[in-house]
């Protein structure tokens, strides 16, 4: 089976999916970013972006309140989306082999009291 494949996500594409509690576009080969709308999903539980080889931009997600299980997983994107620290009801972070992120620790990890699960190998640089 074909899986689907596509470079931009439409900005309305999440207007009507209020109630949308898992996402998952991974193996997506094409997805270069995702809208700003994506903040809109505030009953988002999951985010699951594995393989998304040519992704280089996730938005803000410090509205997604409700996330507790972030996976971005070998693809290209430089920095860690903005408004982590503000992601209280994470459990489970997972940004395995992205090479070219370098990430600050010590700006949202202290925040994150209820992570159970952090997987930070592969990736170029972390400061602390």
């Amino acid at each position: 089976m074909n899986q689907l494949q596509f470079s931009d996500v439409p900005i309305s594409f999440f207007k009507y999916m209020n109630a949308l509690l898992v996402l998952d576009l991974s193996y997506n080969k094409y997805l270069v970013s995702l809208p700003d709308s994506l903040s809109n999903l505030k009953s988002l539980t999951s985010l699951i972006l594995r393989e998304c080889v040519s992704l280089k931009n996730v938005p803000t997600l410090g509205d997604l309140q409700a996330l507790s299980r972030l996976v971005i997983s070998d693809s290209f994107i430089e920095e860690a989306p903005k408004g982590l620290e503000k992601l209280v009801n994470l459990k489970w972070l997972d940004l395995f082999n992205i090479r070219s992120l370098k990430l600050e620790l010590g700006s949202f990890l202290s925040n994150l009291t209820k992570m159970q699960y952090l997987n930070l190998l592969s990736i170029s640089a972390v400061v602390t």
